[in-house]
């Protein structure tokens, strides 16, 4: 038979990751059925097929098909008289339409096709990375960074296209709405902070929020109430800090979830000092034993690559879902100690790169991803120190992709460091006592919703962040 004079260009520890006789009755389907084209264009490539010849075929099938043509062993034929294949391929293609099977299967070889695909993609990159840690003289950091890229890449399909009908689009509308209705009028997951969640409208799946703000204003402590507030509502969220270990984090939130009630506040400084009495040892103890189901994990990570948090991300998500519990939330403190897998990028291709990968991963895991980002310098050159859009470091390419982008503003913080004459100094104690210990946030962009500003409580002193009307 002429497929035995077919050789393959396969790995031979990949050979058992191919059937060519799988290709070869899609092929001859394709031919005899055009409808069958653009459902095998949706999903293969031609380098799915491990038959070099067999990707040319599926090439021509496709482009014949695409320019209005109809795709057959005779209208294919002179396209392959040249071809560098060792056999008559002319001859090949009749052969191809010789059986009516692949009309029925079609489906399932579509299938058999990615995934051993996939296979052998993910084969290629372990041997690469075996072959590499032979190697010396590459650090193991930059392998494992490779490896984990490579691994990636092979087992994530290109990004498809979906359609729908007008009818089907009104019908998501209408059944966002509905949501919408039944969560008292937030589109995504809630925090619990109302401003938070009124100025943003939760966070919504497949959408990026990027939340700026410059240093000391509370960027963490806006990331752990949240992580925090958004467990406690059942939502499953992984907070991923690439600059605090998870035992920084852990006091943080120790001093979050204790400032609940008056007798209950214990000040973050003696936590990490270690001063707290045995009272305030036994609340700490308590409230770990009360969040230990919560669906909240902690994930510490410097010197992270995007390849390994994507990584690290479907491996929460398979343990959440293995305890029933949903991943929801991906929160990342903050998106420019992200790396690039390739550490040649500059900084401005490198957070380039980042923000559309975060982007991409909240659509195609169906998450919501809020990333902190760290602001300009230009913001502390400015009399009014407010942020604007424009001062998102490195890259404008962070709002371009952002779906929503939330600055954190303390005015205290600004005042607290500036200096005034004596004559002025009832007005500008004035205004301090006025700020102290309240959140600007402070929304530019918001694809889906209005623009706006509100204003929580910040207690600098248990790291917690809270609505403005908290305690009252």
């Amino acid at each position: 038979m002429l497929m035995n004079a077919i050789t393959t260009d396969a790995p031979r520890d990949a050979s058992t990751l191919a059937n060519a006789e799988t290709e070869a009755a899609l092929l001859g389907a394709m031919m005899m059925e055009p409808q069958i084209i653009d459902i095998a264009a949706d999903r293969l490539r031609i380098e799915d097929f491990s038959e070099p010849l067999h990707g040319r075929i599926y090439d021509a099938i496709v482009r014949e098909h695409s320019l209005g043509g109809r795709p057959t062993p005779i209208t294919l034929r002179p396209i392959f008289l040249n071809d560098p294949a060792d056999l008559d391929v002319p001859s090949y293609l009749a052969q191809l339409t010789g059986s009516g099977a692949g009309l029925v299967g079609y489906r399932h070889f579509i299938d058999q096709i990615e995934n051993l695909s996939q296979r052998r993609a993910l084969a290629l990159a372990l041997d690469d990375a075996r072959a590499g840690a032979a190697d010396f003289a590459i650090p193991l950091a930059e392998l494992v960074d490779r490896a984990d890229a490579a691994i990636v890449a092979s087992v994530e399909r290109r990004e498809s296209s979906k359609s729908t009908t007008l009818s089907g689009s009104i019908g998501m509308a209408a059944k966002r709405i509905a949501e919408i209705k039944a969560n008292d009028g937030k589109v995504g997951f809630t925090t619990g902070i109302r401003q938070l969640d009124e100025t943003l409208g939760g966070f919504e799946p497949g959408c990026l929020t990027i939340i700026g703000a410059r240093p000391s204003m509370g960027k963490t402590a806006v990331a752990c109430s949240a992580a925090l507030g958004l467990a406690r509502n059942g939502h499953g969220t992984l907070l991923v800090n690439l600059e605090m270990s998870a035992e920084q984090v852990g006091m943080r939130m120790a001093s979050d979830l204790c400032c609940r009630a008056p007798q209950n506040w214990i000040p973050f400084e003696r936590i990490v000092n270690g001063t707290t009495n045995a009272q305030e040892d036994d609340l700490l103890a308590k409230a770990g034993e009360h969040v230990k189901d919560w669906p909240l994990a902690i994930e510490d990570g410097a010197g992270m690559t995007l390849a390994r948090l994507i990584l690290k991300v479907r491996r929460h998500r398979r343990q959440m879902a293995a305890k029933g519990q949903q991943l929801r939330v991906v929160m990342i403190d903050y998106l420019q100690l992200l790396h690039s897998d390739d550490r040649r990028q500059s900084a401005y291709e490198t957070v380039s790169e980042v923000s559309k990968g975060l982007k991409a991963m909240a659509k195609e895991l169906g998450i919501a991803v809020v990333a902190l980002a760290q602001l300009s310098r230009a913001v502390e050159q400015r009399e009014d120190k407010r942020p604007m859009l424009s001062d998102l470091r490195d890259s404008g390419q962070i709002e371009q992709d952002a779906d929503n982008v939330l600055f954190l503003y303390r005015e205290e913080y600004y005042l607290e460091r500036k200096k005034v004459s004596k004559a002025a100094q009832d007005d500008h104690e004035r205004q301090l006592a006025e700020t102290r210990g309240w959140l600007s946030l402070i929304v530019p962009k918001r694809r889906q919703g209005r623009v706006g500003e509100s204003t929580c409580l910040f207690l600098s002193n248990y790291q917690a962040v809270r609505s403005a009307e908290w305690g009252r």
